[in-house]
């Protein structure tokens, strides 16, 4: 069974002491929505991904992470271009409209940095909050109690220890909208890496011979491939979203 994806991840500030108003959590709500408009919707649209995911990751103490997850169909894997002869047999050359769901991927973070966010984007992200935290499922305790004991050192008041990793505030004044303005800083194609999941055969069909590297622990196969100078002119330009 084939397995495609494409997981784009970006350096965030370090997120307990951004507790209140947590930046990140709006940030994968606009990249990880599926209603119109949204980039699940589009790329659901052109065939290529079966689903998307985006949402922060703490990844220890002082840095973090936000990740994009994309599960991708053959056809957004790499589409069969042209189909021509080679002696008796036929070929095919394939076009890798993989670089397509990641080029809107990064047209769609443009998208989020030049557009105006409005309060009622952070409301609707705190009602979810106070839901979830209000009908949260029991959970073992010893895994709760592990959790807590973490949270203990995170820089928020005592007594919201339960609460604060969960809870999300409305904004009250400026300090929010520039939490979130900020995160969106770091989420640029030089700050953040790519990382195309599939078997080595079809990493080959669509873009030929690699120069693979084994990884030390495991011996998994890996390439390293810079982005080229015109995937780069596309990405850096102000976009519009059709």
């Amino acid at each position: 069974m084939s397995f495609h994806a494409v997981e784009l991840s970006f350096p965030l500030a370090w997120q307990p002491p951004l507790w209140k108003y947590k930046p990140a959590y709006l940030l994968s709500h606009f990249l990880g929505h599926e209603g119109p408009g949204s980039l699940h919707s589009y790329l659901k649209g052109k065939g290529w991904i079966t689903s998307l995911n985006a949402a922060p990751q703490t990844l220890g103490r002082s840095f973090a992470m936000i990740k994009i997850t994309i599960l991708l169909t053959s056809e957004g894997f790499g589409m069969p271009l042209s189909v021509f002869a080679t002696g008796n047999r036929h070929s095919q050359r394939f076009v890798d409209d993989h670089r397509s769901v990641v080029l809107a991927a990064f047209k769609y973070i443009s998208l989020l940095r030049s557009s105006e966010l409005a309060p009622w984007h952070q409301s609707e992200v705190a009602t979810i909050s106070r839901t979830q935290f209000e009908f949260a499922e029991k959970r073992a305790a010893e895994t709760y109690a592990v959790s807590i004991a973490e949270r203990m050192s995170w820089p928020i008041p005592t007594e919201k220890a339960l609460s604060a990793p969960v809870l999300i505030s409305e904004w009250e004044d400026e300090t929010g909208l520039q939490e979130v303005r900020d995160a969106l800083k770091n989420i640029q194609i030089d700050t953040g890496r790519v990382v195309l999941m599939a078997k080595r055969e079809e990493h080959e069909r669509v873009s030929g011979e690699l120069p693979w590297r084994s990884e030390k622990w495991y011996g998994t196969g890996y390439t390293v491939e810079r982005w080229d100078s015109d995937f780069l002119a596309q990405v850096c330009p102000p976009v519009f979203w059709e």
